[in-house]
């Protein structure tokens, strides 16, 4: 069962990443109201982090009806990749972009990258080694519906920090 669940979680992998990469430019392409919701808007480390989240969510969503109902913990196990991935976008970019005094767009890709894969190496661990979970599935995800919410809105409603300011703009938001 190990097996077959650490191939899924490689699948997620790959998928979450290939996602990211449509999420980038799909509503900048389409200019779909919707969209905005889950693509970024501008290119703001915000932006990116939403990017992230979302494009890990739809996976997870799709995997949950193939693997993740056999597993009293998938919720919570996604949950900490959920949160912990964009985080680390941040944490990534922040960190070698204040050493170096510029960004690189190489290594940005690559923080979103990284920040899926150690998200996905989390939520394998937490789902193969815990079996304590304080709440069940259906909690989890309720949490998850209201960050996805939250993560959503602050594209119309961003606070007027760095973190959601379009550096190529000057710009916050949609």
């Amino acid at each position: 069962m190990k097996k077959k669940l650490l191939y899924y979680e490689i699948l997620m992998f790959f998928i979450a990443n290939g996602l990211m990469f449509v999420l980038h430019d799909v509503y900048k392409e389409t200019n779909i109201h919707f969209l905005s919701y889950i693509s970024p808007v501008n290119e703001s480390i915000y932006e990116h982090m939403k990017m992230v989240f979302f494009a890990l969510l739809l996976v997870y969503i799709l995997f949950f009806f193939i693997v993740g109902k056999k597993y009293i913990n998938y919720w919570f196990s996604r949950f900490v990749s959920l949160i912990i991935a964009p985080f680390l976008v941040m944490v990534m970019y922040y960190t070698y972009s204040g050493m170096l005094g510029y960004n690189i767009l190489w290594v940005d890709i690559m923080t979103g990258v990284l920040s899926i894969l150690i998200g996905q190496i989390l939520a394998y661990y937490i789902l193969t080694k815990t079996k304590i979970n304080p709440f069940n599935n259906v909690i989890w995800a309720c949490i998850i519906m209201i960050i996805a919410i939250v993560f959503s809105s602050l594209t119309y409603n961003p606070i007027h920090i760095d973190l959601f300011k379009d550096n190529q703009t000057g710009r916050y938001g949609i």
